[in-house]
């Protein structure tokens, strides 16, 4: 089975609860062919923040034994929950497709297994303490196991030209004008080399760090002109070293 072909299937099993996410295909599937490429199927796999678990099932169908953490899509009050649709229906999916999320997340998560791959996917920039938050990562790890991590970037070639223009590269002051501790939003986002710092400083050693874009030109969560303005600089991003949207990495815990 290819990434493809287990994405897509991974999407029509959590339908209807995927069908809103669709426009995250693209995105899903270059995590997907960059995770199988460096980590062998069979290995047991932590997905911190997994959302209704569309990587995670995508995953499990090529082979891999995964567990999911998210309490977001539990919850009743923000924006990511299934409230609506009933979280009962997701987990009988969950539970026929013998995929298990967690109503947790990693800093009260307790485990006397630990995992081949820690993986953590537009998660680290909604952390207050990145350091603390790596940490506990690498208390679910096993001594050689991998980190992988995959986050905006700080730098990307909109937010380089938002600079020019005087503008901020962070969204919506508003929500975090409005909800102090308590924001749920992207508190700082990251370059490559300082994703390399972090993780260096936790211990870990750097197997391969990766700017590039993961998005089509045109997804359909945008719509005209804004669609339009973000095609252009993706597609303009393409020619200027370290100005894509997306940095990942993998690293290795290299405690013994």
């Amino acid at each position: 089975m290819t990434t493809r072909e287990a994405l897509i299937l991974a999407y029509n099993d959590l339908s209807p609860y995927s069908d809103s996410k669709r426009w995250e295909f693209f995105n899903n599937l270059k995590h997907l062919e960059f995770f199988t490429s460096h980590i062998p199927q069979g290995a047991s796999v932590l997905d911190i923040g997994s959302g209704i678990g569309i990587f995670a099932l995508a995953l499990s169908k090529l082979g891999y034994n995964v567990v999911g953490l998210d309490k977001y899509i539990f919850q009743s009050n923000n924006y990511l929950s299934v409230e609506k649709m009933g979280i009962g229906g997701l987990q009988k999916i969950w539970q026929k497709n013998n995929l298990s999320i967690i109503n947790e997340d990693i800093f009260n998560f307790s485990s006397d297994k630990k995992f081949d791959c820690v993986v953590n996917i537009a998660v680290l920039e909604h952390q207050k303490s990145p350091k603390k938050f790596i940490e506990l990562c690498l208390k679910n790890l096993k001594p050689g196991g991998y980190f992988f991590c995959v986050v905006p970037n700080m730098v990307d070639l909109l937010n380089r030209f938002r600079f020019l223009f005087g503008r901020s590269s962070h969204r919506d002051l508003k929500p975090f004008f409005e909800a102090g501790e308590n924001f749920v939003g992207h508190w700082r986002e990251y370059t490559i080399k300082e994703m390399m710092q972090m993780v260096t400083w936790s211990g870990l050693e750097v197997v391969k760090a990766k700017n590039y874009r993961t998005s089509p030109l045109f997804n359909r969560k945008d719509k005209f002109p804004r669609n339009v303005l973000l095609a252009f600089f993706r597609l303009l991003a393409d020619f200027v070293p370290g100005a894509r949207e997306t940095n990942t990495l993998l690293a290795r815990y290299k405690q013994i």
